[in-house]
């Protein structure tokens, strides 16, 4: 509803003053009064212009418009501004301005002022209103970005070939920050590794059998890995880290080494000549003799205890030896040397139950 103020000034030093509306004030003495046409109580965003302006109408004593009269516009509570800040009324009486808000959100608040022309008293005509609402959504964080990881246990662990590792292996995911990641997702591929000379991996795939080998990690940013098995083969076995779920790129890329683990071999199952007994230089009657063991999948077995027996007239040197690698060769092997005898000569290789008869 508009407001307005009259103000009569009398003759005598009496001055009535007739109000309505709101907050609009008048000074006793003045004989003009001011109407909000339009423009309070709006709502708009912070730190945006209201949809409409503010519009004042002056007039004098007998509602005539009262025209030129300077009108001044202030924002006083929540940071806003005024487009022109001041005005003269038009022939009509009607001057405007456009508010914009500030950046506080809630109720804003500017003032019509103007000064006298007759006595240059201050006049505050109105004072108008404003919603600020806060329609900045902040922007979500960004999401995580992996970092790194560690294995908190199961590293180094050890089974015979053909089982799976006893314990799981439990993988920690740190984001680029250092902090657990959640739900992160990476795969697990088998590596083919050597150590021969320090631990190399090939890029050739392993051949051990993963089940469930993508993780995705807890609210704690790990993940525990249960689905290893040893192929047949012996050796060190590792595994790539691959963030994803995605294959490696191409046959060499191992991703990131993970955690190793020993495949054992087997019981002894044969033990096997390596290659023919050969006479030593000058002496064909003095061989040398190595002997491997083997597992059910033909993995040579290190530290197996061979005892040599040789028939009637012959001799051994030493009489047991245990497996071991040959220096520059992949072989592992007990060795001895064995001296013939006259006659039919032959040596019996002996690891427990398993047995290996030699002749020459």
């Amino acid at each position: 509803m508009p407001r307005c103020l009259i103000v009569v000034c009398a003759v005598a030093p009496v001055v009535i003053a007739l109000g309505c509306g709101g907050e609009d004030m008048v000074t006793p003495g003045h004989s003009v009064s001011l109407d909000v046409v339009s423009g309070d109580k709006q709502t708009a965003p912070t730190n945006s212009d209201l949809p409409n302006p503010l519009v004042v109408r002056v007039t004098d004593a007998s509602g005539h418009p009262v025209p030129g009269q300077i009108v001044n516009f202030r924002a006083t509570a929540g940071g806003g501004s005024m487009f022109a800040g001041a005005g003269a009324t038009n022939a009509d009486g009607v001057v405007k301005d456009r508010w914009t808000l500030g950046p506080t959100a809630g109720q804003q608040r500017a003032e019509a002022r103007a000064v006298d022309n007759t006595t240059g008293a201050a006049i505050v005509f109105a004072t108008f209103t404003a919603t600020a609402v806060d329609t900045t959504t902040p922007p979500p964080p960004p999401p995580p970005v992996f970092g790194s990881f560690r294995v908190l246990s199961g590293d180094q662990q050890s089974a015979v070939v053909g089982s799976h590792l006893p314990d799981p292996v439990v993988f920690l995911v740190l984001n680029q920050s250092g902090q657990p990641f959640a739900g992160f997702t990476f795969t697990l591929r088998s590596l083919h590794c050597d150590l021969t000379n320090g631990l190399d991996c090939f890029s050739t795939a392993g051949d051990d059998q993963l089940t469930n080998a993508t993780l995705t990690t807890g609210p704690d940013g790990t993940a525990a890995f249960t689905g290893w098995m040893f192929s047949h083969v012996a050796g060190t076995k590792c595994l790539g880290f691959y963030p994803g779920t995605a294959p490696p790129r191409s046959e060499s890329d191992i991703g990131i080494l993970a955690v190793c683990a020993q495949a054992l071999p087997g019981p002894v199952t044969t033990l096997v000549l390596l290659g023919s007994p050969s006479p030593i230089p000058g002496n064909s009657s003095i061989l040398d003799v190595s002997v491997q063991a083997k597992d059910q999948f033909d993995n040579q077995i290190d530290g197996v205890t061979v005892t040599f027996t040789p028939s009637a007239g012959g001799s051994v040197s030493p009489m047991s030896d245990q497996t071991h690698t040959i220096p520059s060769t992949p072989y592992i092997a007990a060795n001895t040397t064995w001296t013939l005898g006259p006659g039919s000569n032959t040596l019996l290789a002996a690891a427990g139950s398993v047995s290996l008869l030699i002749t020459p």
